[in-house]
Parts: structure tokens; C-alpha cells; sequence
């Protein structure tokens, strides 16, 4: 089975489609809410859903500590989050699935589209091949949605780091997994997310700190890497 967390702070206007979208789905799952504290309707829209576990995170952990939370309530051998302003695939995300479920896999990636809801645009993010290559130089080879890993690499490294991250956590996370002995990563050439830029997100609205965030982790995105990166997205 795989769980969905769904981390969720005063998103009443996206998070009635995010539910909707992922109970399209024809595969085993269940679907967690981790509600930071919401003040508008969303625990009203999230009540309308009898199938949805609700937890409620601590606010002082950040996302990523309201993430850790609702895994740690989760049945399921494998598990992704998708963001109440991210929507899923369900052709992507259902390969993704079957990649994972049929192999020894500790990480499964896909392509995703960046909707550029106040431009009008959107945008095809290809992920890219070689990921363990650029996990370990600090560089997201795709977009954390189009993502499923298993309930063993999570427990394994003790979750999201949010005493340390509150913006690139993800990053961290798959960094860790690509920099452990013996872990394997798969690649499925399908899109199974679509990530809204809006420029009210947790990251649209902290920019100065993810880049001091990304100075604690090893990032070296020099000219070779990329280069790489570019041919790495072509196919």
C-alpha cells in the first residue's frame, strides 16, 4: 500500500482538488492530512472525507516535522507527500507505484509540469536520468511530488530532518537516500504531478533561507555538473 501525506496550513483553496485528484487513484492507498493549525475552511473541506486519517502536526516542527508525523501514523510498505497546492498525475503516479512495488527499490522519480498560474504558462520538468549523481552534488534532479520511496529508507534515516531544514528538507532527504550503500533509485519517464508556482509557497515566500539552507548541505553545481544536467534531461 502506499501513503500519502498531504501537509496542510490554511489551504482551503487548494485542498479540496489535491483530495480529489489523489482518490482517483486505482491502486492501494490511504490518504493523511498533517494539519499545522489551520484557521480557514480546510478542516471543514478535510471533514467532508470520511476515507482521509487526520493528524494534527506541531506547528513549532515545520513542515517537514508535520510530514514526519504523518508517517508516523501511516500502514503503508511505501510513501510519498504531495503538498495541498500540488496535484498528481494519476497515470505518472500509478507507474511510479508498480515501479516501486515490483522491485527492491528504496526511490522511484518522474517528470512533472510547473503551472505558472499568474503567467499564464506551464512548464514540462523532465526528471532527470543519473539522479544519484546529482543527489550527491546537493542538485534536485526532479520535483519532490513526482516522488515515491519506501517505508524502509524512510525509517532507516530517521525521516525529514526539520530541526535542521524548514525549505529544502526534500533535498536532504533524497540526498541521504542517493549517499547510502546499497540503496537503488529507478527513474519512470512519465509525469506524474503538476507543481503550483504562484509566489505565495512555503519556498516562493523564504528565498533568502533556502539559500542558506543549501549552504549546509554539498552542493557543487559547477560547469560540468551543469552540463551534465542539461544532456541528463533530454530523454
Amino acid at each position: 500500500m502506499l501513503s500519502i501525506v498531504t501537509p496542510v496550513r490554511n489551504g482551503g483553496k487548494f485542498i479540496r482538488k489535491n483530495i480529489e485528484e489523489i482518490q482517483k487513484l486505482n491502486i492501494p492507498i490511504e490518504h493523511i492530512i498533517s494539519d499545522g493549525g489551520s484557521k480557514d475552511d480546510t478542516l471543514k473541506i478535510v471533514s467532508e472525507y470520511p476515507h482521509l486519517k487526520l493528524v494534527h502536526q506541531s506547528v513549532e516542527k515545520g513542515m517537514y516535522g508535520g510530514i514526519n508525523e504523518g508517517f508516523a501514523v501511516a500502514q503503508g510498505k511505501y510513501f510519498s507527500y504531495v503538498n495541498c497546492d500540488d496535484l498528481i498525475e494519476v497515470s505518472g503516479f500509478t507507474k511510479m507505484y508498480n515501479k516501486i512495488s515490483s522491485g527492491d527499490l528504496d526511490l522511484v522519480y518522474s517528470n512533472s509540469i510547473q503551472n505558472y498560474v499568474n503567467e499564464g504558462r506551464k512548464e514540462f520538468i523532465r526528471g532527470a536520468r543519473f539522479a544519484r549523481y546529482f543527489l550527491k552534488k546537493g542538485v534536485m534532479p526532479f520535483v519532490q511530488p513526482s516522488s515515491i520511496f519506501s517505508r524502509r529508507i524512510f525509517e532507516k534515516l530517521e525521516g525529514f530532518n526539520s530541526q535542521k531544514f524548514r525549505i529544502i528538507g526534500d533535498m536532504d532527504f533524497f540526498r541521504r537516500i542517493a549517499t547510502t550503500p546499497g540503496t537503488k533509485i529507478a527513474r519512470v519517464n512519465d509525469t506524474s504531478s503538476v507543481f503550483l508556482k504562484y509566489g505565495e509557497s512555503l519556498g516562493d515566500l523564504n528565498n533568502d533561507l533556502y539559500y542558506e539552507e543549501l549552504k549546509q548541505i554539498d552542493y557543487k553545481l559547477d560547469i560540468k555538473t551543469k552540463i551534465l544536467f542539461k544532456i541528463a534531461k533530454l530523454t
